[in-house]
């Protein structure tokens, strides 16, 4: 029985409509409370660029390191101090 309150309830988590990010600074420009904005926009530059791996740009402060598996190839964007401190090491 708990079993199945417990499905439902994800279930309806997992139904609750998504806010757009107009309605979030909609919500924003009213409450004050910025956070789910900036939220918002860190998850799509986050998505932007793991879809743009062959064209990864990279802010100033960090560069982009890919690793290649069997069948795919995952890059994402480094501190550069990290990366030379791990390669000073060989």
């Amino acid at each position: 029985k708990l079993l199945g309150v417990v499905v439902i309830g994800l279930a309806l988590v997992a139904c609750a409509p998504q806010f757009t990010l107009e309605d979030l600074e909609d919500q924003a420009m009213l409450s004050g409370d910025w956070s789910q904005v900036e939220q918002r926009e860190r998850l799509m530059r986050r998505k932007a660029m793991r879809d743009s791996e062959d064209n990864l740009v990279c802010p100033d402060d960090l560069i982009a390191v890919c690793e290649n598996r069997i069948g795919a190839s995952r890059c994402s964007c480094v501190d550069r101090n990290v990366l030379q401190g791990i390669y000073a090491n060989f």
